[in-house]
């Protein structure tokens, strides 16, 4: 029962994502043309068949087309018209065209178009715009995300959560757009909400709320969010176990690549959760992944394979992909070098696993991961009482009593009996 504990503690708390804060506009994004394709697959009798026209010319990437059939409409005084011209001048990146995309782009603004504020935001934007100005930006990302447009709620929100363009940083504030654009459609925005509510990041840590907002980002087909939930419907964690839907979703995430889901499926067939148990399987699921240099897999691996029978030589290999994962900066492989210097007899070097361990706790604190400091503390408190980070480690973690796993589990295992 300890070595089940540990190893599902090690491979999952170990695999903890990071927040991450990507943007909701990334280059290949059009938030114009995909509103009219949204709404002209609704049915919209707002649009004209002009307009349904020059859509679909742009998504075929007919610009000069497009541009054509947009122009007259645009000059009429439709504000859809003048913000997907607007979106297509801007994107052309000709010089020539930009006085024009601002223009038709501030008329459809103005006529309501939310999309069309956010390019005008960007535009402003001091970090990616060609024409720097903090208060302008501020104001387009704010009518833009009033105005309902996901996207610009979630760069709003990720302003407030780290403080700009013309924001203080305000986590009250980050929280509620990033409800407003998750709510509205944006995956990436409910991702995070899970990521702030698993770790605590300006919230209550709440396992069953983040695992709502990774269900909704699940739902958008966001892979992080496929891997989270369908490992807590197999295990149980924080959601009633259904090990057939668990694997169904863990299954989706697995199928396009996504190392976190391959991970967590080779885990479950180490373990046999859900599924018959298969460790040579588990190890060869990970193996492609570690030969390729993924760190989190590196760690992973060495963990199964300190955990087998097979002796000495598994022993070694662990050692090695620990080591690779740790020299990389990898939190995850720091931890599980440390632990295996510390607690094999084979191998045990004291002096080198605190180095390491200390290495974790501060990696650890920098990506402020409690469930990894959650492992560390208990090897702490047996081996280096003294150590300067513990005491870190343990005001980053009492907030968080009760939502944890209980550390005296593990750290009977790390002890022994």
């Amino acid at each position: 029962m300890r070595v089940f504990l540990f190893i599902l503690a090690v491979c999952c708390a170990l695999a903890a994502p990071p927040v991450e804060f990507a943007r909701a506009a990334d280059d290949g994004r059009l938030p114009v043309l995909e509103a009219l394709l949204e709404r002209s697959a609704a049915g919209n009798p707002a649009l004209s068949p002009d307009l349904t026209q020059a859509a679909a010319a742009v998504r075929a990437g007919r610009t000069d087309e497009a541009v054509e059939r947009l122009t007259p409409l645009a000059d009429a005084g439709d504000p859809w018209a003048q913000a997907l011209l607007g979106e297509v001048l801007l994107r052309t990146g000709a010089p020539a065209n930009l006085a024009k995309a601002i223009g038709s782009l501030t008329a459809a603004a103005n006529g309501g178009v939310a999309e069309a504020a956010f390019w005008i935001a960007e535009y402003f934007d001091p970090a990616i715009g060609l024409w720097p100005d903090v208060e302008w930006a501020r104001t387009w990302y704010q009518r833009s995300a009033e105005g309902g447009y996901a996207g610009a709620a979630y760069t709003l929100a990720r302003n407030y959560y780290f403080g700009g363009p013309g924001l203080p940083a305000d986590i009250a504030e980050a929280v509620r757009w990033y409800k407003v654009a998750a709510e509205g459609g944006e995956p990436l925005a409910a991702r995070v909400l899970g990521e702030l509510y698993w770790n605590g990041l300006g919230v209550a840590a709440d396992r069953r709320e983040a695992l709502r907002w990774y269900q909704v980002a699940a739902d958008h087909g966001d892979l992080e969010g496929l891997t989270l939930v369908g490992w807590a419907l197999v295990t149980g964690e924080w959601l009633d176990a259904d090990p057939p839907r668990g694997h169904a979703l863990l299954d989706r995430a697995v199928r396009q690549g996504y190392p976190d889901a391959i991970g967590r499926k080779a885990l479950t067939l180490f373990l046999g959760r859900g599924l018959e148990q298969d460790v040579d399987a588990a190890i060869h699921m990970l193996m492609p992944l570690a030969e390729a240099g993924d760190t989190l897999s590196q760690a992973r691996l060495a963990t199964f394979l300190s955990m087998t029978d097979d002796g000495a030589d598994n022993l070694s290999r662990a050692l090695r992909l620990a080591r690779a994962s740790a020299e990389q900066g990898d939190m995850a492989g720091q931890f599980e070098l440390a632990r295996l210097l510390i607690t094999r007899d084979a191998i045990r070097d004291m002096n080198e696993g605190r180095r390491w361990l200390e290495r974790a706790a501060r990696t650890c604190l920098d990506q402020r991961a409690p469930d990894v400091a959650n492992l560390i503390v208990p090897l702490l408190r047996a081996h280096f009482p003294d150590s300067p980070v513990l005491p870190e480690l343990e005001r980053m973690l009492a907030p968080l009593a009760g939502v944890l796993a209980d550390p005296a589990l593990l750290q009977r295992f790390v002890l022994g009996p």
